[in-house]
């Protein structure tokens, strides 16, 4: 909750105490995370190896940056826009939930 200060009733050293600590959280707070929703996919099943294409928002724009599961097994992410992927299906897939994560919406505190 964020509080309203006069600041003519803050002495000099309080002012930059309080700016620091503001500083502080607004960089220790992390991004608010871009979840990705599923609209659809297809084909509907397929066989390990299969390209599935995945459309829905919330993707990263790079590749890499996007991790696909399976049934809990993870999937090659061969190409990638904001709302769409292309997934190789892998060899351990079964049947099952399609889970995608975007891994650059996260930003990393130390």
């Amino acid at each position: 909750m964020l509080y309203a200060l006069p600041l003519m009733l803050v002495k000099p050293r309080r002012l930059y105490a309080l700016i620091a600590t503001a500083a502080y959280l607004l960089l220790m707070i992390p991004a608010q995370a871009q979840v990705p929703t599923i609209t659809s996919f297809s084909p509907a099943a397929g066989a390990s190896g299969a390209t599935v294409v995945i459309t829905g928002t919330n993707f990263n724009t790079t590749a890499a940056n996007n991790a696909v599961f399976f049934n809990g097994v993870r999937g090659t992410v061969t190409a990638a826009t904001a709302t769409q992927l292309t997934v190789t299906v892998p060899a351990a897939a079964r049947s099952g939930f399609i889970d995608v994560v975007n891994l650059g919406s996260f930003r990393q505190v130390k």
